[in-house]
């Protein structure tokens, strides 16, 4: 799982010297650096799909079953390590990165990254609005994004976890410079993080915060997850 880890200095010195404003951020560009597990891995995750098919007598029958399918065979997912989803905002499995606290911005835009400068107990993921957290942005516009809705997240070994969004915030860029939303938690929460334009389209003058809790994992979240 991912290492639960205080910070490696006091807030207040990071944001002086703009590290933590950085690596918390999803509204700034950078240059790629290779995605690591916690333990600075490299690490290349797979979602592996798999139907699962009665023997067959024949060649022939065994290929007839292969292109047609019985309706009662469903697809068999197998988790792999850091995979983020939330169906209720129709995003679909998206790899999470691990960026430490002195690494600077975001590497890309295509994947969600946890961030190290955040609380113990806090598992802080950032994005940017425009392409991986696009849903996300979307959502919370449309007023799709609700309280009540489940997110699903594998940790390092594969293992998967079902977390309830509790609130939902659009502070502005000077009241999540506060630091509230990464600060240590006494229970384990995930946070959402990605920006938001203000009076201007680029100005990222919000962010949009959502907070949720861990809560159990449906039995049919197989299903819930491939028909969304």
């Amino acid at each position: 799982m991912l290492k639960e880890r205080s910070l490696s200095r006091p807030i207040e010195h990071a944001l002086q010297v703009g590290v933590l404003v950085f690596a918390l951020d999803a509204c700034a560009g950078g240059q790629p650096i290779s995605r690591l597990s916690p333990d600075n891995e490299s690490f290349v995750p797979t979602l592996t799909q798999a139907v699962i098919l009665e023997p067959t007598s024949t060649p022939t029958q065994a290929l007839e079953a292969t292109l047609s399918p019985s309706p009662t065979e469903k697809p068999i997912f197998t988790t792999s390590a850091y995979d983020f989803w939330m169906p209720d905002i129709h995003m679909n499995q998206t790899s999470v990165g691990v960026l430490g606290c002195g690494e600077g911005i975001l590497p890309n835009s295509k994947d969600i990254f946890s961030s190290g400068c955040s609380g113990q107990n806090n598992l802080f993921l950032v994005g940017h609005a425009y392409d991986v957290f696009k849903p996300l942005r979307d959502a919370y516009h449309s007023e799709l994004l609700k309280i009540g809705q489940i997110a699903y997240y594998t940790d390092g070994i594969g293992v998967l976890h079902a977390y309830e969004v509790v609130s939902i915030d659009h502070p502005t860029i000077t009241e999540w410079g506060k630091g509230s939303w990464w600060a240590d938690t006494p229970t384990k929460v995930m946070t959402l993080n990605t920006c938001d334009d203000g009076e201007v389209a680029g100005d990222n003058a919000y962010r949009i915060i959502v907070r949720l809790v861990p809560t159990q994992v449906p039995s049919d979240w197989q299903e819930i997850i491939s028909i969304r």
